[in-house]
């Protein structure tokens, strides 16, 4: 909010830029800042938002204000189109984005023009109950209902595959118990306060393992190598994919931490030196990198000797290969029946092989990514935090990655 009164369309882009944020918050809930604090600022215009997020690589939820009840309000698609346009011309990437609004045609407009950004759709205490179906029924990834909410909002949201994003929740107690409900981010006018709470809440990431020697990353050199293959796109701001495809040797995966220093090492050698600037990378390993958990650590210690000589397998003498494999992915299956247990209650409908795949892979790639021996069944909680943009509006977002519980919290900007 700013001391300056009138209706924002009577007044030209210069006079706007000369009135001052000095007021945090909004209406029934707002503080006048000082002279001095360091929060006051000018009415930023969304070019200049859209620059910061791009310099930052922050992500943003950004609202379509165009609603039936504004006196200016415009029925076309116009206003819609003008804002998810000038999205668009800043080239930021759309994954980095969150278009939201109460008025449904405004994300049907953002829909069209910006494919790969999120929406959220945003919802009165009267309409909070009917926002998941309507959000799931027109592609919208987030519902955002005024706080509170009725208990059973999050197991109907989540149910339907919606996140939850409530508005607009400053005080600590508040924040809490919107965590506590399920929320997957809230919106705040005080996202330095919310960081605050929110991480002091949860307990601390544990640190990365360091990386890999020069003489472990030596060692994971397979004997054969082939010339990497460049294809590189003209196009301006077109990512730079990596595709990645690795020699399958038992002798990677006799820990996690050698599985994880094979594969840090590859992308240190074949991904780090060809970085894109000011434009996506992506890395991506076929699905042998999948295989390859199945034998990784003590809990692969079996299936390892027997992918090594698969006629060692009972009953298996003379059958060769396929016979080995059987045993083996049976002797994986038993080794990780807690986690197997685990999917089973969740996902009844998942297979007996799929189960052990997804137990296996889920759970080496939380150990690779964590601190060796910090990653638990059941979970346990982490936190991480990201800058935030300002001293408007922000969310905080929590990980669900399986090995965490969702009391991990992130900043996010709006």
């Amino acid at each position: 909010m700013t001391g300056c009164k009138g209706q924002i369309d009577s007044r030209t882009l210069a006079e706007l830029h000369s009135c001052p944020v000095d007021i945090l918050g909004t209406e029934g809930d707002s503080v006048k800042l000082g002279r001095n604090d360091p929060r006051r600022t000018r009415i930023p215009t969304l070019k200049r938002v859209m620059a910061l997020l791009k310099r930052t690589g922050s992500t943003a939820s950004i609202e379509i204000k165009n609603i039936p009840t504004d006196p200016d309000f415009d029925p076309t698609d116009a206003f819609a189109t003008t804002v998810a346009d000038a999205i668009k011309r800043s080239r930021i990437p759309q994954s980095q984005l969150i278009v939201q609004s109460f008025w449904p045609p405004n994300l049907d407009v953002a829909q069209q023009i910006l494919p790969d950004a999120e929406l959220s759709l945003l919802t009165i205490p009267e309409l909070n109950d009917g926002g998941p179906a309507y959000a799931q029924s027109h592609g919208y990834e987030w519902v955002s209902p005024q706080w509170p909410v009725d208990p059973g909002y999050e197991e109907q949201a989540h149910g339907q595959g919606r996140q939850i994003v409530p508005f607009t929740i400053d005080a600590p107690g508040k924040l809490r118990a919107a965590a506590d409900a399920g929320a997957d981010a809230v919106i705040t006018n005080d996202p330095l306060r919310a960081r605050r709470v929110l991480t002091r809440d949860a307990p601390r990431a544990p640190k990365p393992p360091p990386p890999p020697s020069a003489r472990e990353c030596r060692g994971t050199v397979a004997h054969r190598h082939m010339a990497p293959i460049r294809s590189l796109d003209p196009q301006p701001g077109a990512p730079r994919i990596f595709a990645m495809q690795f020699k399958q040797e038992l002798d990677n995966v006799t820990s996690y931490r050698s599985f994880r220093a094979k594969i840090e090492c590859m992308i240190r050698r074949y991904v780090v030196p060809h970085l894109a600037r000011h434009r996506p990378n992506v890395v991506a390993f076929n699905e042998d990198i999948g295989l390859m958990t199945l034998g990784t650590g003590a809990r692969g210690a079996a299936a390892r000797e027997i992918f090594g000589n698969p006629e060692a397998a009972p009953g298996c003498e003379g059958q060769g290969a396929p016979c080995g494999a059987a045993a083996a992915l049976g002797l994986v299956t038993a080794a990780y029946s807690p986690q197997v247990a685990a999917y089973q209650t969740e996902f009844p409908d998942m297979g007996p092989v799929a189960q052990t795949f997804v137990a296996a892979t889920d759970t080496s790639a939380i150990r690779i990514s964590r601190s060796r021996g910090r990653c638990t069944w059941p979970p346990a909680a982490r936190s991480t935090t990201r800058p935030s943009c300002g001293p408007r509006a922000t969310s905080v977002t929590r990980d669900r990655a399986r090995c965490e519980t969702s009391s991990s919290r992130t900043a996010r900007c709006r």
